[in-house]
């Protein structure tokens, strides 16, 4: 029982990571915020500290769970997560 409690968050996370918002849509202003936050991660890639690694190298080199990184990206998902 406590396995299946954990992992489902787990499974959650990856798939939140994994298809973003799903068709909904940010507000205007969030968007366009989220739009240049993902220009500079395209950009700098984490390097020199600045912007973020993209989704998939930081899931593939990192030990951190999918529950954290989904958390720690909050701002480009629509829904809170738990």
């Amino acid at each position: 029982q406590s396995y299946s409690n954990k992992q489902v968050p787990e499974g959650l996370a990856l798939y939140d990571l994994s298809f973003e918002n799903d068709g909904k849509t940010l507000p205007i202003f969030r968007n366009i915020r989220v739009m240049l936050s993902k220009v500079i991660d395209i950009i700098f890639g984490g390097r020199f500290s600045i912007g973020k690694k993209p989704v998939q190298t930081l899931l593939a080199s990192s030990l951190d769970s999918f529950t954290d990184i989904r958390r720690d990206r909050q701002q480009y998902f629509v829904e809170e997560f738990p």
